[in-house]
């Protein structure tokens, strides 16, 4: 039935609040990042939106414009999500309200001020090229600085699971 279904959509979610602690800790760290407030632990909220143009078909929800946001950071998107085998292939942009060197504190702070004006573009603080891949389960961000790919994954495992196989 998946295969053969075809539909163009739209999705839109204000103001969503996650029921996962672990999910609600990691955004409300990236809001407390894109603010420019890093180590202060009452900043930040985990609070998001979430807006999108798709096309299912053949299993595979293609995202036109995916738009994700919360306080201080906006994720903007394409890609496809392949429903059958949960795997993730996005990119786009991240956007921060704070300049890079506001991102860390201490050491690092100083240092990355000298290169903020290479990253605040179009209005925002910072400005990344982001991918986004993987699995739902365990998905990997891709931030490519100076055309460097920098990865990181998010969740899970990076050894693929067999059929049978317990974690």
């Amino acid at each position: 039935f998946r295969s053969k279904m075809i539909l163009d959509g739209q999705v839109g979610v204000e103001d969503a609040q996650w029921s996962s602690p672990e999910i609600r800790d990691k955004l409300a760290a990236l809001s407390r990042h894109a603010q420019g407030e890093p180590a202060n632990e009452e900043a930040g909220s985990s609070v998001s939106d979430l807006h999108g143009d798709f096309r299912l078909e053949k299993g595979v929800v293609a995202f036109r414009k995916l738009s994700f946001g919360v306080p201080g950071a906006q994720l903007n998107l394409e890609g496809k999500y392949d429903i059958r085998e949960s795997k993730l292939d996005f990119n786009g942009f991240v956007r921060l309200q704070a300049k890079l060197s506001q991102t860390v504190s201490g050491k690092k702070s100083f240092f990355l001020k000298a290169i903020d004006p290479l990253f605040s573009k179009n209005g925002a603080g910072t400005q990344l090229p982001i991918t986004i891949t993987g699995t739902r389960q365990a998905p990997t961000l891709g931030v490519s600085v100076f055309h460097k790919m920098i990865k990181k994954q998010l969740g899970g495992s990076d050894k693929e699971q067999k059929p049978g196989e317990k974690r």
